[in-house]
């Protein structure tokens, strides 16, 4: 999916934005007629309706899929909030303080970073009930959301508690075409002085929760220059805001010192920040590259345990055997129906959230609400709950589980688009499908189209460096004590020939229970195999006791 604005942008269109009945438009030069006249042409932001003011010569009118069709592309559906994140919407405090002017040390200092008192009073730059220490004020639509305090003397910083994130200086820039992305409020204000549009980002550059809260606000950029401190820390989160904010308009500003007002102290003027931005680089990534490209990355991931290991599964048995869930790989879990993937899958999903990382589950084979149950019932280990503890419980899925909000079939181009926006947005790093057989294919040759969605997965985990979970069932199987083999999945064998790793599951029958009695023996309730681990090669298996009442497992030696 794609916002008519997203669209226009990357068509390179040249639109003013005006407020009409309809709402908000992009007026420009009609793409049909091709009129010199700038302002006749409209189509609406939302719902993409488009019309050519000029009557006698034009007039065309239609749908935004229509106005896609007409340019020559593939009409995408616009988007529309398929995700459901239970939570409510957050309520942030406010600053209650009532804003001050600075006095002679605060201005001694900022005059020294090159900043004068018009730029201050411009930013509302601000003193708080000491001499030393300053702060900044962040507004959002005119009203005040937080406020940043820095002492003159030191390096301590400190927010309001639980303010709404928001970029500094957002207000000042919401009818321009580009932007400047700053790593520091006063990096932001030195652009501004010499006349280029900029903000902030509020917190450390690890910390991207203004991307999902300012959503809307950042897209309607058509550029967008990212100037991060030019530190190893800086640089490295550039790619990461680019992949998030679309790497088709956004630049890399370098500077010759650590960041813009080290710049303007040295001497640098209006001339020169502009040419930094002129000469700023794209994330146009070639086709074919020296191996020494790499050099940086294979020396990283030799050093970097986390990417050779990833994020605990929450099983020792299954952690032993794989290393933990790792970023740019697909798994594929199969297994009977009722042999218990679906379920620990689940609990899979609350050890992640466990270890603060985000997760999409598309479970289009249940309704999200009794997928919801059985997670509630995992997380508190006991049956009998009051709407009370269901309250709370569901308040903690929503620190981390964003569910898709389609049942059913699903097409591969919402499913990835759905998957996109979770990424680019949220930063979600973990998605599960349950299940292929839930993907709509065009059934004109099955096995190549089954080929293809693995490999766009892959394509898809690599691009954001996520995990992706595919639930794929296998062919009949005989005997009902028989475990699943990697060939045993049903469909292309490119499915577990792409795939990173392949898991089995096994329920264990009463009448394989009751044999392994006759012999002194205990049966697990649960097998679970690992059929491939393309990164370490260990395979094996690992037993399992399942509790019905909090429909969790746990490993058992066997």
């Amino acid at each position: 999916m794609i916002t008519v604005r997203e669209y226009l942008n990357k068509k390179g269109y040249q639109y003013k934005e005006t407020q009409r009945p309809s709402g908000l438009n992009a007026i420009m030069s009609c793409p049909y007629c091709h009129s010199n006249k700038e302002q006749s042409f409209a189509i609406n932001l939302e719902h993409g309706a488009f019309k050519c003011f000029r009557e006698n010569n034009c007039g065309v009118s239609g749908s935004f899929w229509q106005f896609q069709k007409d340019m020559g592309d593939e009409p995408i559906n616009i988007y529309k909030d398929t995700f459901r994140n239970k939570s409510k919407e957050k309520v942030y405090e406010r600053p209650k303080k009532e804003l001050s002017i600075p006095k002679s040390k605060i201005i001694d200092y900022f005059n020294n970073r090159g900043l004068t008192i018009d730029t201050m009073k411009a930013f509302k730059i601000g003193q708080d009930s000491d001499d030393n220490t300053y702060y900044f004020p962040y507004f959002k639509d005119g009203i005040l959301v937080d406020l940043k305090y820095r002492q003159v003397d030191s390096k301590k910083m400190w927010r309001e508690k639980n303010a709404e994130p928001v970029l500094f200086n957002r207000d000042m820039c919401k009818d321009k075409e580009s932007i400047v992305i700053t790593e520091g409020e006063i990096d932001c204000m030195t652009y501004v002085q010499c006349g280029i549009d900029a903000v902030s980002v509020p917190s450390g550059v690890d910390d991207m929760r203004w991307i999902e809260n300012e959503w809307e606000f950042i897209s309607r950029f058509k550029k967008i220059y990212i100037n991060m401190d030019q530190d190893e820390a800086g640089q490295k989160v550039v790619r990461k805001l680019a992949t998030r904010l679309g790497e088709w308009r956004c630049y890399n500003v370098s500077l010759p010192k650590k960041d813009a007002n080290e710049c303007l102290i040295g001497g640098a003027d209006k001339s020169y920040f502009k040419q930094a931005i002129e000469l700023s680089e794209g994330f146009d990534i070639d086709e074919l590259v020296r191996a020494d490209w790499y050099e940086e990355q294979v020396i990283k991931i030799c050093n970097d345990n986390d990417k050779i290991n990833g994020i605990p599964t929450g099983l020792e048995g299954l952690d032993r055997l794989i290393r933990g869930w790792r970023g740019g790989e697909v798994t594929i879990w199969t297994g009977k129906n009722a042999s218990g993937k679906s379920t620990m899958i689940n609990q899979v999903i609350g050890s992640l959230g466990e270890n603060k990382e985000r997760v999409c589950l598309g479970s289009f084979e249940m309704p999200p609400e009794r997928i919801l149950r059985w997670m509630v019932l995992q997380q508190v280990r006991y049956s009998i709950l009051n709407d009370e503890e269901i309250r709370r419980v569901m308040k903690d899925l929503s620190e981390y589980l964003y569910m898709v909000n389609i049942e059913g079939l699903i097409k591969q181009e919402m499913l990835f688009s759905v998957f996109e926006y979770g990424a680019r947005k949220y930063g979600i790093k973990h998605f599960f499908i349950d299940s292929l057989m839930r993907i709509r294919f065009k059934n004109r040759d099955l096995n190549q189209e089954q080929t293809d969605f693995m490999s766009d997965l892959v394509a898809f985990a690599v691009k954001h460096d996520v995990h992706i979970g595919l639930v794929a069932h296998p062919r009949k199987l005989g005997k009902e004590s028989y475990l699943p083999g990697k060939m045993d999945v049903s469909g292309t064998g490119n499915l577990t020939n792409l795939a990173h790793n392949v898991i089995g599951f096994l329920r264990v029958s009463d009448k394989a229970k009751e044999k392994a009695a006759e012999k002194n023996m205990v049966a697990p309730d649960n097998i679970m195999i690992v059929l491939k681990n393309r990164e370490h090669g260990d395979e094996g298996e690992i037993f399992l006791r399942f509790d019905r009442e909090t429909k969790r497992f746990r490993e058992i030696q066997n």
